[in-house]
């Protein structure tokens, strides 16, 4: 993704977070009150494809949102997750210097808006249809670290690769 893309898109996101955030409030003059959720869920993926050929491990994140309910069965909003795909360390050795480890962590973070359509609004179960529009950062990140080190902190740190891509997407599930 060229670099003008990526702004484009981040001025984007930042002109519909706006409205998302300041059209309630605004709109609360003018209307009745809005209701409006919160949400928090654990995540948990299986990499697949190139990506899961070199990272075995599952990956494991949280996933916040905020959203508002211009009418009970339709809310809007936005919300982003982190996850990370495991790490790997390998011990170092290098003659006149302690032993070190090198740390590597596999990331990935999301920032999105949303629509969420929920035909049942009343009782325990809920089913829901969704459609998300984002953006997404991948990165892997090494450590360098000395377990005598005096503040048990990363001596060096250092992204390896990192990319950055728009995304949009569709699910459904059940809210229970």
């Amino acid at each position: 993704m060229k670099l003008a893309q990526v702004i484009t898109l981040m001025s984007l996101t930042a002109a519909l977070t706006m409205v998302l955030a300041v059209g309630p409030a605004m709109a609360g003059k003018y209307a009745p009150a809005q209701k409006q959720e919160t949400g928090i869920r654990f995540l948990m993926a299986q990499p697949t494809g190139d990506f899961g050929d070199v990272v075995d491990d599952p990956g494991f994140g949280l996933a916040l949102h905020y959203g508002a309910r211009p009418v009970e069965a339709f809310t809007i909003g936005v919300g982003g997750d982190v996850m990370m795909y495991g790490s790997e360390t390998r011990r170092a050795y290098l003659p006149l210097v302690d032993d070190f480890d090198l740390k590597t962590y596999n990331n990935v973070a999301d920032g999105f808006l949303f629509a969420q359509f929920r035909p049942i609004t009343r009782g325990p179960i809920q089913p829901y249809g969704e459609a998300r529009y984002g953006y997404r950062y991948l990165w892997t990140e090494s450590q360098l670290e000395d377990d005598d080190w005096w503040d048990d902190e990363a001596i060096a740190t250092e992204t390896n690769h990192d990319d950055f891509a728009g995304y949009w997407g569709a699910g459904g599930g059940v809210l229970i």
